[in-house]
């Protein structure tokens, strides 16, 4: 820990942590992280109506001081008179005098937390909020006055330019694996040696995530012939039409629905390779997953994914070609679909566009063409996920910004 600073460098974060999911799990790690390595305190504003039991007792050991964005107490400040909640912000803001605010997500709300704190203390964050439609006029206020963003990705920082027309400076500190989702030791796969292929799904059940196309190549690698097994871990409201479509293509018995899985280190050590063919990815914390337990990777070329997946050294990555029509008539719901994604191989955005489950199929029969591929591709990927994507570099450079930007206006890297 630094000493050479007189006092630690105070940190407000503006997070909503009602639900268990990605954002909430990486502010949890953030603020533990950082508090025990760096010359830091960290204060909280909950963008929510409460903090999600699992994480509340490990949010209140690592945050200075906790208060609610729209509740006194128990008392919930009503929106209207509008000055009410504005005047609480800027009670918050002077109790705390931060000097960054970082604002996570949530690019329509937030600029509530600019105007309370001042825009040249204030840091967006984006974390996959510059994909998704609505509230263009929050947004772009928003944008315009923030003094910089991070991007977890490089997609992410182009979402924010190409999509919102952002010109201020931005940090790009690439999203990494939460130390306790990394195991002790990376063992490298050795080819399978079973008849049978095991196919990994890891995502929620939600019609972004493509899980029907990884049904449906599933039946295209049968149907040449090739013995493979799909394993799909996670739930959500697409699992009656998963479930249904498995019915249909007559899969029942090749297809294990393991539900939500705890113990994801278990759940890729019974899996050959990871097949992810998301319609939308703005970093792709999955991917680096199973890199690090030594599963080769089959990704959509779409966002963030082929800044992980690197086609060839860690496994392959497909061109989504099938527009939303056609991805509609293999069983994809597109009422919810983002307007845009970031397309990597023209650095522009377009809209949303399926992987063809042939294409999938032959991605997946390319990783197992011969041993000496299939282990090559399994040991570059537990390097990369290790040495890339360490948390420890990741904390590192979000630091570093926010102390740069502290100093002297600028995010710096």
């Amino acid at each position: 820990m630094s000493n050479s600073r007189e006092r630690p460098i105070r940190i407000l974060h503006y997070v909503s942590l009602a639900a268990v999911g990605g954002v909430e799990h990486q502010f949890a790690q953030f603020i533990h992280h950082t508090r025990q390595r760096f010359d830091v305190s960290h204060a909280v504003v909950a963008c929510s109506k409460r903090i999600h039991p699992h994480l509340a007792r490990e949010i209140e050991a690592d945050a200075e001081g906790i208060d609610f964005e729209k509740r006194l107490g128990r008392w919930k400040i009503p929106s209207r008179p509008a000055f009410l909640r504005a005047a609480h912000q800027r009670r918050i803001a002077a109790r705390h005098r931060p000097d960054v605010a970082l604002l996570w997500n949530r690019m329509g709300e937030n600029w509530r937390a600019v105007r309370a704190v001042g825009g040249s203390r204030c840091i967006y964050w984006d974390r996959g909020s510059s994909w998704l439609p609505g509230e263009e006029g929050a947004k772009r206020r928003l944008l315009d006055s923030v003094g910089g963003a991070l991007a977890n990705s490089n997609a992410s920082r182009r979402m924010l330019e190409l999509r919102w027309g952002y010109t201020g400076e931005i940090r790009l500190c690439r999203n990494a694996l939460r130390p306790n989702m990394v195991p002790a030791e990376s063992m490298p796969r050795h080819f399978p040696a079973a008849d049978v292929l095991h196919i990994g799904v890891a995502a929620r059940l939600e019609s972004i995530k493509g899980v029907v196309l990884a049904v449906h190549a599933l039946h295209a690698l049968n149907a040449r012939g090739v013995a493979a097994h799909l394993h799909i871990a996670g739930t959500g409201a697409e699992e009656a039409t998963v479930a249904d479509l498995i019915e249909t293509l007559g899969l029942g018995d090749r297809v294990t629905l393991h539900g939500l899985v705890r113990n994801m280190s278990a759940f890729y050590a019974t899996v050959d390779c990871l097949l992810h063919l998301a319609l939308r990815e703005p970093f792709g914390a999955v991917a680096v997953e199973a890199m690090v337990h030594g599963c080769p990777v089959v990704a959509s070329n779409v966002d963030g994914l082929p800044e992980i997946v690197v086609h060839g050294e860690c496994g392959r990555v497909v061109q989504p070609e099938l527009d939303l029509s056609e991805y509609r008539a293999l069983g994809g719901r597109i009422q919810d679909l983002p307007e845009y994604v970031y397309d990597p191989g023209t650095d522009s955005i377009r809209e949303p566009r399926a992987v063809a489950p042939e294409a999938a199929a032959d991605a997946v029969q390319a990783l197992f063409r011969d041993a000496a591929t299939y282990e090559r591709m399994s040991t570059s990927g537990i390097r990369r996920a290790r040495d890339v994507f360490s948390y420890e570099g990741h904390a590192a450079c979000v630091m570093d910004a926010v102390t740069r930007f502290h100093r002297t206006g600028r995010l710096g890297g």
